[in-house]
């Protein structure tokens, strides 16, 4: 049975949020944010899932609206957007700590795109939290992400084909064809250096990680090793886990997609209240 509320967080109970409850003992929370403009649910209720599939191993969540979101007012004028972020994260979890009596357990900020970007943010401005999964963060691309790709399309028969029967026009081009654009080149990347020991920084105080990318960043990267080309992979101190699955879309449109990341995440999520995650 799902025990759910909904709760408001700061002096003004502005911040607004739906709050998850285990049936057993609590062993973890899991303070989940906003995929851009997307309300607490997530998209395709993705977060909702998430919450109560979370909460079936003993950790409580909070689906949160970020200022100006869902059902979350807009902040007083101030802070930046980023700013203002950090601060709604912050409030959420000082007011949580103050209504239960769980601080010694692990806290996980969850986040998509921008939610990704904010809880990356977080870590600098809030040492309590004490894990981030991240899905389609930031992505750089590689000297060796850029010849696998070369490789890929050099050794694609299929696409050869394509391209010499336009030629001897037996297949003409088709009539708009959707191009291959990442919509993560529109966000402001900090620099690659900044990312790695932001990340970095934060496994070797004890932090854990978990990453998962899809085809939103297939211009940057398809592989893990297209990650770790940017970053070593000793420098997370073994506290990282990451997925790439190129045959999933940002928002996990398909059913089998969302299936496929709740399990990795809830099978990520166990072993950290444990104290075995990577």
């Amino acid at each position: 049975m799902v025990r759910e509320k909904i709760v408001t967080f700061g002096p003004d109970a502005r911040l607004v949020g739906t709050m998850t409850m285990p049936d057993g003992p609590m062993v973890g929370r899991l303070l989940l944010i906003n995929a851009g403009i997307v309300g607490r649910g997530g998209p395709h209720r993705l977060h909702v899932k998430l919450a109560r599939a979370a909460s079936e191993i003993g950790f409580a969540s909070i689906r949160l609206d970020l200022s100006g979101l869902g059902d979350t007012a807009p902040a007083a004028p101030g802070l930046g957007h980023e700013q203002q972020a950090v601060a709604d994260i912050t409030q959420a979890i000082d007011d949580w700590n103050r209504q239960t009596s769980a601080e010694g357990l692990p806290l996980i900020v969850y986040g998509m795109c921008s939610g990704a970007d904010h809880a990356y943010e977080a870590i600098a401005a809030d040492d309590r939290i004490t894990g981030l999964a991240l899905i389609d963060p930031y992505a750089y691309g590689s000297v060796r992400a850029r010849l696998d790709k070369i490789a890929s399309k050099a050794t694609d028969t299929d696409r050869w084909g394509r391209a010499i029967g336009r030629v001897i026009g037996v297949t003409p081009p088709p009539e708009n064809a959707p191009t291959v654009d990442s919509e993560d080149n529109d966000r402001v990347h900090p620099p690659v250096e900044e990312f790695g020991e932001r990340l970095s920084a934060f496994a070797q105080r004890g932090g854990r990680l978990f990453i998962r990318y899809t085809n939103y960043v297939q211009e940057d990267l398809t592989k893990p090793e297209h990650f770790f080309a940017n970053f070593r992979e000793d420098g997370f101190a073994g506290r990282l886990t990451l997925s790439v699955g190129m045959d999933v879309d940002h928002t996990h449109t398909e059913r089998a997609a969302q299936q496929q990341l709740i399990g990795q995440l809830c099978d990520w999520l166990a072993q950290v209240a444990k104290g075995n995650a990577p």
